[in-house]
C-alpha cells in the first residue's frame, strides 16, 4: 500500500470529507501538480527536480523550505537508488510528514487558559468562538473574554458569537486596559468554576513594540491571578497571506510565548503549503485549521489528514 493510500485510510470519513473540502484549492495546485509530473514520464534528472520545485513554490511552500526538501529528497533518492518517479514522490511525502507537527492542546483538571493572538483580519475572534463551541461540545464549561477593548466592533463581534455558541462572554469597558480586563475575567472564571477560558486579545501588528509588550503584560497578570502560566497561547494566521504568515509567525515567536498556530481560511486559498514552511522553518506545531465558515469548521490539525488532503489524486 502506498504512503498516500495508507495515510488516507488513517482518518475517519467525517474528518476526511471536512479536510478534503477544506484543502481542495491547495490540492488543485499541489496534488494536481504532482499528478501531472508523474504522468509526464520524466526521468529523475535536474529537469524533473526543477518542475517539482515549481509545484512546491506555486503551493506557497516557500523558496527556503522547497530547496531544503529537494536537497533532502536528492540524498534519499541517491541512498536508496530510487529509479522511478512514483517512489520519489512517496519519499517527498514522507519528508513533508517529518517536517510538520501536530499539537496536543493542554487541557488540565483546573482552569485552562487559551490565549488567542494575531493581527487584525486573521480570523482570531471568529476562531475564539469556534474554539469555545468545540470545547463546549466536549462537555466543558467555557468562557470567552473580549480583551480587544480598543475596537468596539471586536467586542460586539465576540459577544454576538458567544450568544450563538451559548457560552458566556466577559467584556470590559471601551478603552479599558486589556490586562485589567483579563484580571477581572480570570477572577470571574475561578468564581464560576470555568474549565476553559479563551481570551481574544487585541489584533497586533508584529512591528508594534508597545502592543507586544501589552501581550507580555497579559501573560504576567494571568499567572499572578490564577497562580500558573496560561497553558496554551495560539497564534492565529490567515493562510491566504501565504509567506507573509511565515514572517508574522517569526516576529511573534521572537516577542511572545506561542505554543502553536491556528491556520484559518484554508478553504479559500491554494496556499496551504505554508503549513510545511511553518513546520520546517520555525519548528512550530499547528493546533487547529479553519476549513470553512461554519461553526463546526475549525478542526484539530492532523498532519496525516493534511497530506492526504493536498494529494488527493495520488492514492
Amino acid at each position: 500500500m502506498s504512503l498516500f493510500q495508507r495515510i488516507k485510510d488513517h482518518f475517519n470519513k467525517k474528518n476526511q470529507n471536512a479536510y478534503f473540502e477544506g484543502f481542495k484549492k491547495t490540492n488543485d495546485k499541489f496534488g494536481s501538480g504532482l499528478l501531472k509530473l508523474l504522468s509526464s514520464n520524466k526521468n529523475i534528472d535536474e529537469s524533473f527536480y526543477k518542475d517539482l520545485m515549481q509545484v512546491l513554490i506555486e503551493s506557497d511552500v516557500g523558496l527556503e523550505t522547497s530547496q531544503f526538501l529537494l536537497n533532502q529528497l536528492k540524498k534519499v533518492v541517491k541512498q536508496k537508488n530510487i529509479d522511478n518517479t512514483e517512489q520519489v514522490i512517496e519519499e517527498l511525502g514522507q519528508l513533508i510528514l517529518d517536517n510538520i507537527h501536530n499539537y496536543d492542546v493542554i487541557i488540565e483538571d483546573r482552569l485552562t487558559v487559551i490565549l488567542m493572538v494575531g493581527v487584525n483580519g486573521s480570523g482570531k475572534t471568529t476562531s475564539t468562538a469556534k474554539l469555545a463551541h468545540y470545547y463546549k461540545n466536549q462537555g466543558k464549561n467555557v468562557m470567552v473574554v473580549a480583551a480587544d477593548t480598543f475596537r468596539a466592533a471586536a467586542v460586539k463581534q465576540l459577544q454576538t458569537w458567544s450568544e450563538r455558541v451559548g457560552v458566556p462572554c466577559f467584556a470590559g469597558t471601551e478603552n479599558q486596559d486589556p490586562a485589567s480586563v483579563v484580571v477581572d475575567a480570570c477572577r470571574e472564571a475561578i468564581k464560576a468554576n470555568v474549565d476553559i477560558l479563551i481570551i481574544d486579545t487585541a489584533g497586533r501588528l508584529q512591528t508594534k513594540v508597545n502592543l507586544m509588550q501589552e501581550l507580555q503584560k497579559v501573560h504576567r497578570v494571568i499567572e499572578k491571578i490564577i497562580g500558573y502560566p496560561a497553558q496554551n497561547s495560539f497564534l492565529v494566521l490567515d493562510a491566504s497571506t501565504g509567506q507573509n504568515a511565515l514572517s508574522q509567525a517569526s516576529a511573534f515567536l521572537d516577542s511572545s510565548k506561542i505554543n502553536a498556530i491556528i491556520c484559518t481560511k484554508m478553504d479559500g486559498t491554494a496556499k496551504g503549503g505554508v503549513i510545511i514552511a511553518l513546520g520546517h522553518s520555525l519548528k512550530i506545531p499547528v493546533a487547529f485549521v479553519g476549513l470553512g465558515e461554519g461553526i463546526d469548521d475549525l478542526k484539530e490539525f492532523d498532519k496525516d489528514a493534511y497530506l492526504a488532503s493536498i494529494t488527493q489524486g495520488l492514492s
